[in-house]
């Protein structure tokens, strides 16, 4: 058995015993902290949709602050992919828990989950036949704490994760066509969550100056082109980079945990803010020297 298969067999096998212990904990006391791998404890189920609806109903999301919120630091992408959901109903005049009373918002949600699955192991199942990976693999995937996370948050993180496997299926292929379908899904995936950015870093492996240019201007053009539907256009960047620092303060150990995550499972583990910025730190170092050894073997496993 080759070294990649036992690498995905243990994956695997962490991933299923993880679920297993959670769910015994979850049987054994239900209102415990198990329930917060849902974020508060299913308080707030499909919060990143229905709060999302909320803020671009009326074309004004970076200053929209309906009960407090609305704050937030997405590029306007991610509220344009949103906004036709936004007008099924008057979700402007809602609270998130009235949202959840909107039988037009319940069907949106759910087709947009359901749309966003299946985009995402569509283009997963690309990765699985381009590097060779067995499909229970993506059993593996469907019990592990970020997927089911995901699915209960609604939130755009499956499109991106999306975009991303179809850029690593294709972005050295010889086809001209594909690897510009990966550069665009690169540039797609950047958009929405900023940090798929990084593995750009692939392109540099091999030199492709041409594809991680073109990418970088659909990424520009992306960001910026969709402002100007929203009410206020370009004068909404300076308020999006207030946004960001706003939550940049709001973020914290202490108020995010039990997530997933060495930082937060730190602290939960030892109520210590320092240990979980060190493990913060220890993170990023880890995965900067992940890809730096990777381009070094030329393996990216």
């Amino acid at each position: 058995m080759s070294n990649k298969r036992v690498l995905l067999n243990i994956f695997v096998a962490v991933i299923l015993f993880l679920f297993v212990l959670s769910a015994i904990g979850l049987f054994n006391n239900p209102m415990d902290a198990q329930r917060n791998i849902y974020y508060a404890g299913l308080n707030d189920f499909f919060a990143d949709f229905f709060n999302v609806l909320r803020y671009i109903s009326e074309k004004d999301p970076y200053f929209n602050t309906i009960n407090g919120y609305g704050e937030k630091p997405y590029l306007p992408l991610t509220y344009l992919i949103l906004y036709p959901f936004s007008q099924l109903d008057n979700f402007g005049k809602m609270t998130l828990q009235q949202a959840w009373t909107s039988k037009i918002g319940i069907m949106s949600v759910f087709y947009f989950t359901a749309v966003s699955v299946f985009l995402l192991f569509l283009s997963l199942n690309q990765i699985r036949k381009r590097y060779d990976i067995p499909f229970y693999v993506f059993i593996g995937l469907l019990f592990s704490y970020v997927f089911v996370f995901s699915v209960e948050r609604g939130n755009s993180i499956m499109l991106t994760a999306a975009f991303v496997s179809v850029y690593l299926s294709y972005y050295d292929s010889n086809d001209k066509n594909k690897r510009i379908t990966a550069a665009v899904c690169l540039a797609l995936a950047s958009v929405l969550k900023v940090y798929p950015v990084l593995l750009g870093f692939l392109y540099l492996e091999k030199r492709q100056y041409k594809d991680i240019f073109f990418s970088a201007v659909v990424a520009l053009l992306l960001t910026f082109i969709p402002f100007t539907f929203f009410k206020g256009g370009f004068s909404n960047i300076p308020q999006l980079i207030n946004n960001i620092k706003i939550n940049s303060t709001n973020y914290d150990f202490t108020r995010l945990y039990p997530r997933f995550s060495f930082p937060h499972l730190a602290y939960y583990a030892f109520k210590s803010v320092l240990l979980s910025n060190i493990t913060y730190i220890f993170t990023i170092v880890i995965s900067v020297f992940s890809i730096c050894y990777s381009l070094l073997l030329k393996n990216k496993w």
